[in-house]
């Protein structure tokens, strides 16, 4: 029956299989770093203070921390 299978329309197993697959790929790939050149100009030591800064001061743009009127 057709309306057993998944959304994709693969039989259970077949899906099993692939889930499985990309699994296993995920946990074998090298991780990826989404960090920007910019932070590369950072020394290591001031780098966390700097991210922290930066973080806070985006988080007070968006009023964030502020009282009601």
């Amino acid at each position: 029956m057709r309306g057993r299978h998944s959304i994709t329309g693969a039989r259970p197993g077949v899906q099993q299989r692939r889930v499985a697959a990309l699994r296993e790929r995920d946990a074998t790939s090298p991780p990826r770093s989404s960090r920007t050149a910019f932070w590369n100009d950072v020394a290591g030591p001031e780098r966390l203070d700097a991210r922290s800064q930066l973080k806070h001061a985006l988080a007070r743009e968006d009023g964030e921390g502020q009282e009601a009127a």
